[in-house]
């Protein structure tokens, strides 16, 4: 210590040393200003910086004040107040309002407690007295209150929200065939395979069904290391040079060639086993002639919630792990000592994946075209199995990128699921990978995106439960407005079974259910539904990803034109929290402004279609994809959002009907994910487009003689409601899925 003060400045030292600084700064500044001055030839260089300098020089004080403020609290409420501040930031989940208010309240409570039971409380005026009092009820009522909401379910966002689809009087044909989500004929039987290394998991140690190998990941996992790696080593028994092939096979007993579904898990506490939350899905699709194959991989999941043992960017591994899996389940089909010898139809095989696994399922199905791994082709890959779909569950997007890009994929076809109350992906990111699955091949391919109301993240797990969060601390989430864990599942079980049954069964007659829900709404429970859709005979006038001229349409001689519009723009379709990998069209109007002009014109967005015939079948369906942005029916008093769609032929023959012919278009879904959000006004909502469709042989009858294969214009105008912002894309034509082979 003598040493340090020995070389410690005096204060006239100090002193000294501050002047030098203040000098050698202004000089800088001045020689600064002057220079440039010079060079641009402006005198607004001095006010601007000499404005500059005088700020930072009040925010020095400002600095210099707080700290000596700081300074005088004493260091005992220093350490308590930065070490609380951070364990309950932390431990809460970061959430700042009830940070402040439990910080608050607490200090507040301490402070009275102790003057009334140690302090000089008998010596206080009675104002004082009576003052201190209340003030300790007050705290002490706080504390309470936030233990009962902490422990409540949480709040409704609103008392209700109008379902647009079923306002609508259209007539939507049911499906005619029974609930993909009943059970099958098949018995179902079950088994475990594993490399029998696993420590925590008998089920894949000493009590596996079939012997299966392991995998050495150490290329394709970075952060296998450090103290947090020795754990998940001990933890388990194994580490990322031999990561076992386990899972849970669900198969039908009868004999047969089974189509093969392989499913994994996301991110989770690995402790928390999550593998086994499938069971329903496996026992159903089981009985419905398929070998259901829940994998586990749990031991890349985190140690301790977030807060250590992360493997980042690992979803490369799990997807190495799904084709290694694949590969085990060929070696056993040729396996005369195999119980699934000759059992598995190698040509119809699905990856499904939660979560971190949503992503990882693309990530494998790239990797198995692929030569090389994309980061290393010192790693030669030689898959090339028959992966016809992927299902995606609330995926994750861009946690991994090979080659530092995202995953496009070609003729697959692709399935992805969200919740408006998802609490963990927020965002329904699955959307991008949407985005980025082209067909270009003679098959028939399709995908669609699904987004379900009051759906949170864990519910499609049973061992995930309604609690979207890593921490033990769930009580900050609002949990009022979810629908039930069982409606859930058999929303999953519904979509995912009917998805199946098109893809590899060929069962078409499944497929409406992927363009409007109500197809099939006598096996789903009441919520809201949003379908978005897409196939391979999808034949598009506008998808505004061609260039930047807003006039111009993305087939060759189109021209785009507008009257009336307060907005009209192109730009990349935003989600909550990124954008998608497309872009749509964004129009707004206001007919409160144009009925008071002089010159009324109804509002409109126009599309000149090319001379050339587009060959329109009376089997073809007039769709696009629409979302609102703005929502103006609180202020308006109107519910429901409507406009008229008008088209016309080369001889001026015209078509008219209402949007809400096949539904009025669906206000924006708001949530409030955490019951703070009910104290900061805070509200989410996605912009999930909704795919609509109109038959053209139904629009036939509105005017016999009206040419289909003469169409020259489309027009949307926007005549039915005042006003209104909204996002297109996808105008088009394709055939109707109704007896689709």
């Amino acid at each position: 210590m003598n040493f340090i003060k020995s070389y410690t400045p005096t204060k006239a030292e100090t002193n000294a040393i501050s002047v030098g600084l203040f000098a050698f700064s202004g000089i800088l500044l001045i020689a600064f200003i002057v220079l440039l001055t010079l060079e641009i030839n402006s005198n607004w260089v001095f006010f601007v910086f000499g404005a500059l300098g005088l700020m930072i020089v009040v925010l020095g004080l400002i600095f210099n004040y707080i700290t000596d403020i700081l300074s005088r609290i004493p260091r005992i409420f220093r350490l308590a107040g930065f070490v609380s501040l951070l364990f309950i930031y932390k431990l809460l989940d970061s959430n700042k309002i009830i940070v402040t208010f439990l910080l608050i309240h607490i200090c507040l409570c301490s402070f009275l407690v102790y003057i009334f039971f140690r302090g000089n409380f008998y010596k206080f005026s009675i104002v004082k007295k009576i003052i201190s009092i209340l003030g300790i009820i007050y705290a002490f009522m706080g504390i309470v209150l936030f233990v009962v909401l902490f422990n409540s379910l949480g709040f409704e966002t609103r008392d209700s929200i109008n379902n647009a689809a079923l306002l609508s009087q259209a007539n939507i044909s049911h499906i005619q065939a029974k609930s993909p989500a009943e059970t099958g004929l098949y018995k179902v039987k079950t088994l475990s395979y594993g490399s029998g290394s696993d420590k925590q998991r008998p089920e894949y140690a000493n009590e596996i069904d079939i012997k299966a190998k392991s995998v050495d990941a150490t290329e394709f996992i970075d952060n296998w290391s450090g103290l947090t790696g020795w754990w998940r080593t001990k933890y388990w028994g194994f580490d990322k040079s031999n990561l076992p092939l386990n899972a849970r096979v669900w198969y039908p007993e009868n004999n047969g060639s089974f189509p093969l579904v392989l499913m994994v898990h996301g991110d989770h506490p690995m402790q928390d086993f999550s593998d086994s939350g499938y069971a329903y899905l496996g026992e159903l699709l089981a009985s419905r002639g398929y070998i259901f194959v829940s994998v586990d991989e749990n031991f890349l999941n985190n140690i301790w919630a977030y807060y250590a043992g992360a493997l980042y960017k690992e979803n490369d591994a799990r997807a190495l792990l799904l084709l290694e899996h694949l590969k085990l389940w060929h070696e056993w089909n040729q396996e005369n000592k195999s119980p699934f010898f000759n059992k598995i139809d190698t040509s119809k095989i699905t990856l499904i994946g939660h979560s971190k696994g949503g992503e990882s399922i693309a990530h494998a199905a790239l990797f198995n075209k692929l030569p090389y791994y994309p980061d290393n082709a010192k790693i030669p890959f030689d898959y090339n199995f028959n992966i016809k779909s992927l299902i995606a569950i609330a995926p994750v997007d861009g946690q991994y990128k090979p080659s530092g890009e995202s995953s496009y994929l070609e003729n697959i076809d692709y399935l992805a699921i969200h919740g408006s109350h998802d609490a963990e992906v927020r965002s329904f990111v699955g959307l991008k990978q949407y985005d980025r699955i082209k067909f270009s091949d003679s098959k028939y391919h399709f995908k669609s995106g699904l987004y379900i109301h009051r759906a949170n993240h864990g519910q499609f797990n049973t061992t995930w439960g309604n609690k979207d969060s890593f921490s033990p601390f769930t009580g900050i989430l609002n949990l009022k407005e979810l629908m039930d864990e069982t409606s859930q599942r058999e929303i999953a079980k519904v979509y995912i079974s009917a998805f199946l049954e098109a893809s590899l069964k060929n069962n078409k007659a499944y497929l409406p259910l992927f363009l409007d829900y109500r197809t099939g709404d006598d096996w789903l429970p009441e919520t809201i539904f949003l379908n978005e859709f897409e196939d391979s005979n999808c034949k598009y006038v506008c998808t505004f990803d061609e260039d930047f001229n807003l006039s111009t349409t993305t087939l060759d001689g189109g021209n785009i034109s507008t009257k009336n519009l307060i907005i009209w723009r192109e730009e990349q379709i935003r989600m909550k929290f990124e954008n998608r990998e497309t872009k749509g069209v964004v129009v707004g109007w206001d007919n409160t402004r144009i009925l008071n002009s002089n010159t009324y014109s109804t509002p409109s967005f126009s599309i000149a279609l090319p001379s050339k015939k587009l060959n329109i079948e009376s089997n073809t369906l007039f769709v696009f994809s629409m979302a609102m942005i703005e929502d103006y029916s609180n202020d308006l008093e109107e519910e429901l959002m409507d406009f008229t769609i008008s088209l016309i032929d080369s001889k001026g023959e015209r078509v008219i009907f209402p949007l809400s012919k096949v539904s009025y278009l669906q206000e924006p879904l708001t949530v409030a994910l955490e019951k703070a959000d009910f104290i900061n006004g805070y509200k989410e909502s996605e912009r999930m487009l909704k795919t609509f469709s109109f038959a053209i042989n139904d629009i036939q009858l509105l005017n016999p003689f009206f040419d289909f294969n003469e169409i020259t214009n489309i027009e949307f105008l926007f005549d039915r409601t005042k006003k209104g912002v909204l996002i297109m894309d996808n105008i088009g034509f394709t055939k109707s899925l109704n007896g689709l082979q």
